[in-house]
């Protein structure tokens, strides 16, 4: 007789290896990157006073934090997505904090393609954070996804309501 392990992961289990899992993360991690990096090429034909290319130097930081510092795999997939909430729900207030700071400056709001860069890195963000909770069990309730997530919620406002002369 064979012995099994009830272990997530385990040969014979059916759950996903951890080097597998760190694999799911780590690509995760770069289509993200690439996909927020490439915000900054997606519209040429914008002429504002804006410039998006120095955010590159804002993002570098928070993929290789999010790399190095959310490593932790939660035993269920079902835990994995529960720690994902606090990180989402900190992006989800930030851009209803955003949207409402700009109705309520009566017409003049944030520069409009920070707005649109604000909202690409919220909503990417949540993306990434629920992709790598339900494709590898990455647990973000740890006080480097979580300060992480802030920091994010913190930028995306940011830039929502940036507004240049």
């Amino acid at each position: 007789m064979e012995a099994r392990s009830d272990e997530p992961g385990a040969p014979g289990s059916g759950g996903v290896s951890a080097a597998r899992s760190e694999q799911i993360r780590l690509a995760l991690l770069v289509i993200w990157f690439v996909f927020i990096v490439s915000t900054v090429l997606w519209v040429p034909i914008y002429r504002g006073t804006g410039n998006g290319e120095m955010l590159v130097f804002v993002y570098v930081p928070l993929g290789l934090c999010a790399g190095f510092w959310v490593r932790e795999r939660a035993a269920t997939s079902a835990d994995a997505i529960v720690s994902a909430l606090p990180s989402i729900l900190f992006v989800a207030l930030s851009g209803i904090a955003g949207g409402l700071q700009n109705d309520a400056n009566n017409g003049r709001f944030g520069e409009p393609l920070y707005v649109y860069f604000g909202v690409a890195l919220l909503a990417s963000w949540a993306t990434l954070v629920t992709a790598t909770a339900i494709g590898s069990r990455t647990r973000w309730n740890r006080i480097g996804g979580l300060l992480l997530g802030l920091v994010v919620a913190v930028l995306g406002w940011g830039l929502m309501t940036l507004q240049v002369n």
